[in-house]
């Protein structure tokens, strides 16, 4: 097979059809979207969190580093980790880890002639391949016109039998060709609204990052814990802390203002340094009580 289909040798184009090489739309979507930065800011968090295997994130480091930086809900960490982790062998690369979060992303556009609607298609794809055998099953459908259904705002008690009727429809197997031809014919509508986080990782990592280095420069908070405080931390590196739990910022900000406004209200306390602090704690506030996502899953 062509290289640049991404498809091994002995796949069927048939059954794959426009299946195209992982890297290569990744690639191809950051610079048509110019998304260089956001993917610059995302493997540098990627690279801070890979310990225990240089270049790769297992489990435990993928887990840690979305407590730290949020965009769902911990419920759904492992769903992506097991998505992401294309040949599944229980690591990501940077690729994988990379191209897997941009394409969830609220932000990522889902045109299919597009590098990442068709980088999109591709994880929708493998998401709902639940068993890993290249095709779907009336099942698997189904779920899929269940979700579309769920999030039309329309009954879903006929999904399996519409499943039937379009599994008839095409034939067998029901692969990645077939799937993306009724999406781009309309015959399955709204495919752009499954596999979304809440937020987009690369907007948290900046947010979070830029809250953190403001807080430190009026209170120390958000600096590096000590060296060995918890495993996945990278010591020496100062964007990367323990995650904190709900609201320890934000708490520890207003105990020690109070205590310093008591003290004296008038050494610290002027109009203008009250107000940039008033609005950190309620920065920090907000990025503590982050709610989880409602993606379709």
């Amino acid at each position: 097979m062509a290289s640049h289909t991404g498809l091994q040798d002995g796949y069927s184009t048939t059954q794959w059809g426009p299946w195209k090489s992982h890297s290569l739309l990744l690639q191809t979507a950051i610079s048509e979207l110019g998304w260089s930065a956001q993917a610059q800011r995302a493997i540098r968090v990627f690279k801070a969190y890979s310990n225990s295997r240089a270049g790769f994130l297992n489990r435990d480091e993928f887990t840690q580093l979305n407590e730290q930086y949020r965009c769902c809900g911990q419920q759904y960490v492992p769903v992506f980790f097991d998505l992401f982790d294309r040949n599944q062998d229980g690591f990501l690369n940077e690729s994988d880890f990379l191209g897997g979060m941009l394409a969830v992303s609220p932000h990522a556009p889902h045109q299919l002639d597009s590098a990442m609607g068709q980088l999109r298609m591709q994880f929708i794809f493998l998401y709902y391949d639940s068993n890993r055998n290249g095709k779907f099953e009336v099942d698997e459908i189904a779920k899929i016109l269940e979700h579309l259904q769920q999030l039309a705002g329309q009954p879903t008690d006929g999904a399996e039998r519409e499943a039937i009727t379009l599994m008839s429809r095409y034939g067998e197997p029901f692969g990645f060709a077939f799937f993306f031809d009724a999406a781009q014919k309309g015959i399955l509508k709204g495919t752009e609204k499954l596999l979304r986080t809440s937020r987009d990782i690369t907007e948290v990592i900046q947010e979070t990052e830029a809250v953190q280095a403001q807080v430190s420069q009026w209170g120390g908070y958000g600096r590096p814990q000590a060296a060995g405080h918890r495993s996945g931390v990278v010591h020496g590196n100062p964007s990367v802390i323990d995650a904190p739990g709900p609201g320890t910022f934000a708490e520890k900000a207003r105990q020690d203002a109070s205590r310093m406004q008591r003290s004296d209200p008038h050494s610290f306390y002027s109009s203008s340094a009250k107000s940039t602090e008033l609005r950190v704690v309620r920065r920090l506030m907000e990025l503590s009580n982050t709610p989880a996502m409602s993606w379709v899953a």
